[in-house]
């Protein structure tokens, strides 16, 4: 968490230049990118710099080849936006760079007795261990939304956040392990381990199909 808040902090410097007579706020908001927590810098009237961190773990259930996966999705991100603020009021368009997330560490899981990898169907007592991960194919992804609320802009000293916007997380990529039993043969193994790795590439390939998070969220913003 220490590294993703100092990667927010140089991505925001490098983003804009802030006077040391800004105003300043904070928020914390609720998402489908986790909870997070920002600090709202005003470099003008029309610019709010926010830099912060947003994290979630909750496990799900991955289906989309023919191995079940049990699945763990963890998001420890880094984020740092740049609102526009239309008119210089509530309404603003935003920009930004999101590091850090998502990720779904995953267990594979036999069907019935078995594993099927390849088109190739396995008993689950040859297989001792199956798992993986799947992360986002950008490592620092582009960031793009609107919204309501302006922390550092209001008149009020605290003020109500409503965002939307998607995060370009690019192509997934997946690893993916087997170990075999001590008692599977060494030229089973090895077969398994093949059509292991053309399931690896089946659960990147579908995975990769999901290019763009989606993110919404509501908040509360307080200023200094």
């Amino acid at each position: 968490m220490k590294r993703a808040l100092l990667t927010a902090a140089l991505l925001g410097c490098m983003l804009v230049p802030v006077t040391a007579s800004a105003d300043v706020g904070a928020d914390i908001r609720v998402s489908s990118f986790g909870f997070s927590g920002d600090l709202d810098i005003g470099a003008s009237k029309w610019i709010t710099v926010k830099v912060g961190y947003s994290g979630i773990n909750y496990g799900r259930e991955v289906t989309d080849t023919d191995v079940r996966y049990d699945g763990r999705m963890s998001i420890n991100a880094a984020t740092a936006i740049i609102d526009w603020n239309v008119f210089a009021g509530g309404l603003h368009l935003s920009a930004g760079a999101v590091s850090g997330g998502p990720k779904v560490d995953v267990t594979g899981t036999p069907t019935n007795g078995t594993y099927t990898f390849n088109g190739t169907t396995y008993q689950a007592d040859d297989i001792a261990a199956l798992n993986g991960t799947i992360v986002m194919g950008n490592g620092v992804a582009p960031y793009f939304g609107l919204g309501w609320g302006n922390v550092v802009g209001s008149n009020h000293s605290l003020t109500l956040l409503f965002d939307l916007g998607a995060i370009h997380t690019g192509a997934a990529k997946a690893t993916l392990n087997v170990t075999c039993n001590a008692s599977v043969p060494s030229a089973t193994c090895d077969q398994i381990i093949s059509d292991a790795n053309a399931e690896k590439a089946d659960l990147e390939n579908k995975a990769g199909k999901y290019r763009w998070y989606p993110v919404v969220s509501i908040g509360l913003g307080i200023k200094f």
